[in-house]
Parts: C-alpha cells; sequence; structure tokens
C-alpha cells in the first residue's frame, strides 16, 4: 500500500513524495506526538501565568520616590570590592 506524503521545504516551497505506507504511517505518529506535547506544553505556560498573574501586583515609581534595595540578594560580584588589611 502506497501513500503520498506532503513535505514541507524553506520559503513556502512543498514537494510530494510517494512512500510506503509504514513511512507515512511513522511520519503521521510523529506529527501527531508533536502536536500533543504542544498543547500539553502551552497548557503548562497558561497555568503558570494563571499563578504569577494570582499574586502579580503593578508597581510604577516617579522620580523622588523612596525604595528599599535589597542588596544580599545580589551577587557579589555587583557590589563594591571590600578593601583587605589593617588600614
Amino acid at each position: 500500500m502506497w501513500s503520498t506524503v506532503v513535505i514541507h521545504l524553506p520559503f513556502g516551497r512543498t514537494s510530494r513524495v510517494t512512500r510506503v505506507a509504514a513511512v507515512a504511517k511513522t511520519m503521521a505518529e510523529h506529527t501527531e506526538f508533536l502536536e500533543h506535547v504542544k498543547h500539553h506544553l502551552e497548557q503548562a505556560q497558561a497555568s503558570q501565568k494563571r499563578a504569577y498573574d494570582k499574586s502579580h501586583q503593578p508597581v510604577s515609581y516617579v522620580v523622588g520616590d523612596w525604595v528599599l534595595l535589597r542588596l544580599r540578594q545580589r551577587p557579589m560580584a555587583s557590589l563594591a570590592i571590600a578593601t583587605k588589611g589593617k588600614l
């Protein structure tokens, strides 16, 4: 049993190739699997976005506002190097 498979080439061109039915079936299963994985990734992303949006509060600052700057969470490379020695 033979079937025709459409192959998508660069720049929007397509090519039709006749192959063995087993190859066509494998390609169809692969395409279905990729669609399934993409669907689950989209669901996971939407779930993470809902969790983030649930606790997120928009923040805006104006020049002159006082803000709390927590330096302990910054990497040590971004802080000034302390002098070592007696003096």
